[in-house]
């Protein structure tokens, strides 16, 4: 905003980067009492070292921004387009899906929604459904495909979750850290998760978790089978590899 300027030849341009922090910059003139030093026609600072010097206030306030913690309904309330996930208040973001992971993810959502229309125990949600792992501050997991019971999620609330479902399945592509992998495991089971299914693409695997530390490892030649609430599901894992 330029602010008419009383006792200065020129205008002083006034860059507000805080609510409480206002910094004049002169534009290409200087005030009465820096004539003298100056001269009466010489600029403070040259137009690209005033450019720079907003930009630099602007990626500052960005950065101060970026580092203050949020919670999850916050973060969902942002309209972010691009995929994320909140990690201790931080949002983190994550690349989109590649269409190998989408069919997959689509075929294993699609063998359990069968499963349900015949039992009507759950829901099947997919497409990174948000799920809450802690609080203050907030994570929220991106989940590829969810089971939760009716007990559990009586009617769904158009949020991400903040009750446990019974079974997560991650899609893991090759690109991902087995550390980041490791942690989100740790932390769904933490919250009262049953079981957690890794499918690994690469090789044709799926890891079926019971705890962080109590796995199976079945491949292509083995049959996935469901527990608890999923008693009685059954897919066999070639048949679901052979759609790619």
């Amino acid at each position: 905003m330029l602010a008419p300027c009383a006792h200065l030849k020129v205008c002083l341009l006034w860059v507000s980067i805080e609510p409480t922090g206002i910094l004049p910059l002169a534009v290409n003139g200087v005030a009465d009492g820096q004539r003298k030093q100056h001269g009466p026609y010489q600029a403070v600072r040259s137009d690209r070292e005033l450019a720079m010097t907003i930009q630099t206030q602007i990626n500052q306030s960005a950065i101060k921004s970026a580092e203050k913690q949020i919670s999850g309904d916050q973060a969902l309330e942002m309209g972010i387009s691009a995929p994320f996930e909140l990690v201790n208040g931080s949002i983190v973001y994550m690349d989109h899906a590649g269409d190998e992971h989408g069919i997959q993810e689509a075929e294993i959502a699609w063998h359990l929604m069968n499963f349900n229309r015949q039992h009507k125990t759950g829901w099947v949600l997919t497409g990174e459904v948000g799920v809450y792992t802690r609080r203050n501050p907030d994570t929220v997991r991106a989940a590829d495909v969810i089971f939760i019971s009716r007990q559990r999620l009586p009617v769904p609330s158009g949020k991400a979750l903040k009750v446990a479902p019974e079974l997560v399945v991650e899609i893991v592509p090759p690109t991902d850290r087995w550390r980041d992998v490791r942690d989100k495991i740790e932390e769904y089971f933490a919250i009262g998760v049953e079981r957690v299914w890794i499918v690994e693409p690469e090789t044709k695997t799926v890891l079926v978790y019971r705890t962080p530390v109590d796995l199976i490892k079945l491949t292509q030649d083995d049959t996935l089978r469901g527990e608890g609430v999923l008693d009685g599901f059954v897919l066999p894992l070639a048949e679901f590899f052979a759609v790619l």
